[in-house]
């Protein structure tokens, strides 16, 4: 079974924060958004458990963002900033948005575990956007993208056949999410933990990208990675 477990609401986001506090340590009461602030709000459940949980999770460079998941793309945060912030449109909500502003994700504004938005060709900056659903929920679309944020976020690199590399090398290889669907159309990403240290992910959809991207947070995936040859940021 994948360490976050696929099975509904409750149990992907109880496994996605049980893996942020594996891989960044224990969480602080301030890395979220507190209730006061949250009431303020029309969003869904999901969502609003988040920004409960990781809404303020520190981030590596407080220049970019004010939280942690901003490192790809954005999570975008509750109070106003100058690179912006969550806003409505319509019946939307809008919570994240592509590094270059090529596209935005939104969601409903009530239930829990609604679906999911993403702006078409650019079209959230003009006042008439065009909205594509995706399959997945929101919860599912979320895990995706917070584990992406937790690989592009961490030292790492990219390459070819890594995980096989990993795989002869007799690593212990975890299954973190398989398959979880991202913005593009046939975009799926499968995440896997490396002897506990690296966090890798792979293209698993149509989107023809070969190379896996991987990161660590710590000396033992330096360490690991070092000892196979693989590239490591210095």
């Amino acid at each position: 079974m994948p360490l976050i477990d696929n099975t509904n609401a409750d149990t992907r986001l109880s496994g996605l924060e049980r893996f942020l506090e594996r891989w960044y340590g224990t969480r602080k009461p301030e890395f979220g958004h507190p209730p006061t602030v949250l009431d303020q709000l029309q969003i869904p459940g999901v969502l609003r458990r988040f920004y409960a949980f990781a809404g303020r999770w520190p981030p590596n460079d407080e220049r970019y963002s004010d939280n942690r998941f901003c490192r790809q793309d954005r999570f975008l945060p509750l109070a106003r900033q100058a690179w912006g912030s969550v806003y409505r449109d319509g019946s939307y909500f809008v919570f994240m948005a592509e590094n270059q502003g090529v596209w935005e994700a939104a969601t409903l504004t009530h239930g829990d575990d609604a679906g999911v938005w993403v702006s078409v060709d650019g079209s959230h900056r003009t006042d008439r956007p065009t909205w594509r659903q995706l399959k997945c929920t929101l919860s599912e679309f979320l895990v995706t993208f917070v584990l992406q944020e937790c690989v592009m976020g961490s030292l790492g690199a990219a390459g070819e056949g890594i995980l096989e590399r990993f795989e002869s090398a007799g690593c212990t290889i975890e299954l973190v999410c398989l398959d979880g669907e991202y913005a593009w159309k046939g975009d799926r990403r499968s995440y896997y933990l490396i002897d506990s240290s690296v966090l890798l992910y792979r293209e698993t959809g149509d989107a023809e990208l070969y190379d896996d991207w991987y990161g660590y947070e710590t000396k033992a995936g330096e360490d690991l990675l070092r000892r196979l040859n693989l590239p490591v940021q210095t």
